[in-house]
């Protein structure tokens, strides 16, 4: 057994210390016994490691080793049965997080739930596996085994490759590590974390609105998060003395871009980064991120996982001391992983949603997952409440902070926005509705599949109308006939960074003007339950109920309203 992979099996512990949980939420049902099948096909025969258990060592400076053991797949592919909504899945995933694995088999399970939502009933996939098996890079690589339409290789989590160091240099920059480790202060917390709260994860948050802030402001992706993240541990203190100093715990993918191999292990590296705090600006904490993690590149990385490769060989004793002295440095753990960019699909059911937990391991009180698939990004929270806020407050923190800094990065004055007609084939606008579209996948699953015809939004009876500030494109609204005495409005957007600023309302209205003066006596509209802020402002805006319409009418998250004009 590797170093790395002796560590993470002697310093946490069976019931979540170190235990990587991914989430795969499917858009359908799928059969316990068909998942078993593409699991001992897919998994299981193309990845050896998970048909292996650990054994330890007999003697104190013999390291664990990995042997292999038939694999009882009824005691891994397990039916859990149905949870309800969104707290129901947040309950379950909270026990499984308490429930031991059983180390004298292969350490993974994999759990397939059954989520009753109002649309109805689909299947939620939780992985729970050891961290001494792999990696979250590693096991994303594995979990992808499963899915159909899958890329060729992964992208590293780190934004930069390490750079290959001498042997010398090395050294200096272990001791280099080891001595800024030595004198960095301990958080005064209380030491032991332990997983009592629910984990939590956020709404979906849009990953091209912060690709978007990321060039506004001169940084990475990760950057953002982190300055985000790191106002969201802030605000989620308040009231609790705040922290003095925020570090986390970094993970750095060392594979340099190199595919994960079949038998997956620990390849990571940690850099100890220290967040701006006290710096009010959003905006301006981010670009302080950015300048700190430029700073680091390379960094310590290479040094420490050197270091585990060494304490692979102590006894377990002294890898458990390690590890609550270094997390015991750090506030949180942060890790960012990327699956794939477009929808892949699990034994015929396409894949809506993934999310992720790392393990608390040692003294670190957080762990916060990035993890981006199909133009969206989900942050997953785990959290012990002693030393850290609750997870489900991190998360709306998170939400609220990106969607603060957003409008501060990429905002524009109110009053100079201008609306204008603009053909509905137009360069501008396939931008505007190929984002609409891409909103439908992130709430719905899937693109809004109502046949249009372009034509239709020309006058006289309809029209495309975008909201510009100069070069700036903020969102689009149009409308077309329904019948003698009506129209439709369609493709109402704003973008992320715009919202909550009445944008919505304006393009509203503006098409409500011009409906009056073509005649039109009322107009309709179709959303979704998987919209509640569109809901609203139609609510507000003095749009009624009625019977459904169009192509979604039998559909159980459509809904229809309709007003007089």
């Amino acid at each position: 057994m590797a170093g790395p992979d002796a560590v993470f099996l002697g310093t946490g512990t069976t019931t979540g210390g170190a235990v990587v949980t991914a989430v795969l939420a499917l858009e359908e049902t799928v059969d316990p016994a068909a998942m078993a099948d593409l699991v001992r096909d897919r998994l299981v025969a193309t990845h050896p490691r998970f048909a292996t258990r650990a054994v330890p060592g007999h003697w104190p400076l013999h390291r664990p080793a990995w042997e292999p053991v038939a694999v009882d797949l009824d005691r891994h592919v397990l039916d859990g049965g149905p949870v309800s909504g969104e707290d129901g899945l947040a309950a379950a995933l909270g026990d499984l997080a308490t429930r031991p694995l059983d180390m004298n088999r292969p350490p993974w399970q994999l759990h397939l739930l059954a989520l009753e939502q109002p649309g109805g009933t689909s299947s939620v996939l939780v992985a729970r596996v050891h961290h001494s098996l792999a990696d979250g890079q590693a096991l994303a690589a594995a979990l992808l085994s499963l899915v159909d339409e899958r890329p060729d290789t992964v992208p590293p989590m780190a934004r930069s490759e390490p750079r290959r160091a001498s042997a010398a240099r090395l050294a200096v920059d272990v001791v280099r590590t080891g001595v800024a480790l030595l004198l960095t202060a301990r958080d005064p917390a209380p030491r032991h974390a332990r997983v009592r709260h629910p984990p939590a994860w956020t709404a979906p948050l849009d990953l091209g609105l912060v690709r978007r802030v990321a060039a506004e402001l001169g940084v990475t992706v990760n950057d953002v998060f982190l300055g985000v993240i790191a106002g969201a541990l802030t605000d989620a203190r308040e009231g609790s003395g705040g922290y003095a100093t925020l570090r986390v715990l970094v993970p750095v993918d060392l594979r340099a871009g190199r595919p994960v191999p079949s038998a997956l292990g620990n390849r990571v590296g940690f850099a100890l980064l220290r967040l701006p705090t006290g710096v009010a600006d959003p905006v301006a904490r981010v670009r302080a991120v950015g300048r700190v993690t430029g700073q680091l590149r390379g960094g310590s990385a290479p040094s420490t996982y050197l270091m585990l490769r060494v304490l692979g060989w102590v006894p377990r004793v002294v890898q458990r001391w390690a590890a609550r002295f270094i997390g015991a440095r750090a506030i949180a753990i942060v890790t960012n992983v990327r699956a794939p960019a477009t929808p892949v699909h699990v034994a015929g059911a396409r894949v809506v949603r993934v999310a992720f937990w790392v393990p608390l391991v040692g003294a670190v009180p957080a762990g916060v997952s990035i993890l981006s698939y199909a133009g969206e990004v989900t942050v997953g929270v785990a959290t012990d409440p002693e030393r850290g806020p609750r997870p489900d407050r991190l998360t709306a923190a998170v939400e609220a902070g990106l969607t603060d800094l957003a409008q501060r990065a990429l905002g524009v004055p109110d009053d100079e926005v201008v609306l204008e007609a603009v053909s509905f084939d137009s360069d501008v606008a396939a931008t505007l509705v190929a984002e609409v579209q891409q909103e439908y996948v992130r709430r719905y699953g899937g693109h809004d599949e109502t046949p249009v015809d372009p034509t239709e939004f020309a006058p006289p009876g309809g029209t495309f109308l975008i909201a510009q500030y100069g070069a700036v494109t903020i969102g689009c609204a149009g409308m077309r006939r329904h019948d003698v005495n009506t129209v439709e409005v369609k493709r109402m957007f704003v973008r992320a960074e715009h919202r909550r600023r009445g944008h919505a309302r304006r393009l509203l209205r503006a098409l409500e003007d011009l409906a009056r003066e073509q005649g039109y006596q009322r107009v309709v509209l179709e959303t979704g339950l998987a919209q509640p802020e569109a809901i609203a402002l139609y609510a507000s805006a003095g749009y009624l109920p009625v019977e459904g319409f169009g192509h979604y009418r039998d559909a159980p998250l459509s809904r229809s309203f309709a007003k007089d004009l």
